[in-house]
């Protein structure tokens, strides 16, 4: 459900240089930052601990670095991430609702 926020988000990086999906990646970022991560590492460190938890990176061993965040993050419209969160805000609360897990 996390992912489909994204799914309207363009992929600005050079496809056949990437192995994670933008959404997945994104998806990623939202988690840690709801989990009280604040930065790039922590969001790596997020991908390496907990991603499979939610079903994330399904496609591939690898975990995404720090530097991996920071790229694409530095090559996406914020404005446009900024509107599929709070387009999406009231779904995202109602899942962390019934999932409380999430956060504790």
């Amino acid at each position: 459900m996390l992912i489909t926020i994204f799914d309207g988000v363009k992929d600005p990086r050079k496809i056949d240089q990437c192995t994670y999906e933008p959404g997945d990646l994104m998806a990623i970022a939202l988690l840690t930052y709801l989990c009280g991560g604040e930065d790039y590492p922590d969001m790596a460190m997020f991908a390496e601990h907990r991603s499979g938890e939610f079903g994330l990176l399904p496609y591939t061993d690898r975990n995404p670095s720090r530097d991996t965040f920071e790229r694409l993050f530095a090559a996406l419209s914020t404005d446009y991430v900024r509107q599929c969160v709070v387009g999406h805000g009231k779904r995202i609360m109602d899942v962390m609702t019934m999932q409380k897990w999430l956060i504790y």
